[in-house]
């Protein structure tokens, strides 16, 4: 499945550490099976489920902040879960992975000292279930919800003038593999839905003096993608140092944006002619 976020160019789907069995990244002359990449590639094999159950936890205990007065709460904390298992003994297992992250990232801003806060929920879901002896089956979904209260603070924008971001998405996606002989067949489908926007922290016009920006943020916009493809690939091996492979792979992908800005922006154009008489 391809996880590029449509919006922003970079990887789209966010998953837990417990999730990932192996990573191999491909600087450059990627496999043919990886379509018509222009740039790296990062190839993950996520973890599947087994006959026998197991649970793993790990990074339970936060760093916690400390100040002049003492402990101030959380710093950071970012406790990753694993669980695996049969659902039917056999034939059918089950992987769950899930990871919390909070991260609260400290700023000097021409105010004095700032902060904001951000938050994350990333889930894998996987079963993996054996139709017969030559038949194999895949079905995943993973969601990735994430939160920054105040995104883009630097020394002239404080977090009272910074707007919210919500990222994330979710994704889901089912292959079927065939042993037949000296062929092995493999058909794909996915779906991977991202989305990013951006809210203004109130009403107030929004002001850019010399110095600090204040009031409300004056954009508001809505980002959103979608992905879909569908893809099959037949490998055969007709002598033990021959191997043959081909595969056909379709995609499509659309993205949409909302913004309402003209108000604000009036509220800004306004008050910086105000300031400039």
């Amino acid at each position: 499945m391809c996880s590029s976020d449509l919006i922003g160019g970079g990887p789209g789907l966010m998953l837990p550490l417990e999730a990932v069995n192996t990573m191999q990244v491909y600087a450059g002359g990627a496999p043919a099976a990886f379509g018509l990449a222009s740039g790296g590639i990062t190839a993950v094999q996520t973890r599947a489920g087994a006959d026998r159950f197991r649970m793993s936890l790990d990074s339970a205990f936060p760093r916690l902040l400390y100040t002049d007065t003492g402990i101030g709460g959380v710093a950071y904390w970012d406790p990753n879960l694993g669980l695996g298992g049969p659902l039917l003994r056999g034939r059918v297992t089950v992987a769950e992975s899930a990871s919390v992250r909070y991260d609260r990232n400290a700023y000097t801003t021409l105010a004095g000292d700032d902060h904001n806060l951000f938050k994350a929920l990333l889930s894998w879901t996987q079963v993996d279930a054996t139709l017969n002896d030559a038949q194999r089956l895949r079905v995943s979904m993973s969601a990735d919800p994430r939160r920054t209260d105040h995104a883009g603070i630097t020394a002239f924008t404080p977090s009272a003038a910074a707007p919210r971001l919500d990222q994330g998405g979710w994704s889901g996606a089912v292959s079927h593999t065939i042993a037949a002989g000296h062929a092995f067949i493999e058909w794909r489908a996915s779906v991977f839905h991202s989305e990013a926007n951006v809210s203004r922290n109130g009403s107030r016009p929004y002001v850019v003096s010399h110095q600090l920006a204040s009031g409300a943020f004056f954009d508001a916009r809505n980002r959103a993608a979608t992905r879909s493809g569908a893809g099959a690939r037949v490998t055969w091996a007709p002598r033990a140092s021959h191997q043959v492979t081909a595969g056909v792979d379709a995609d499509h992908a659309r993205s949409e944006e909302h913004t309402s800005e003209l108000q604000s922006l009036a509220y800004l154009v306004c008050r910086l002619l105000l300031e400039k008489k």
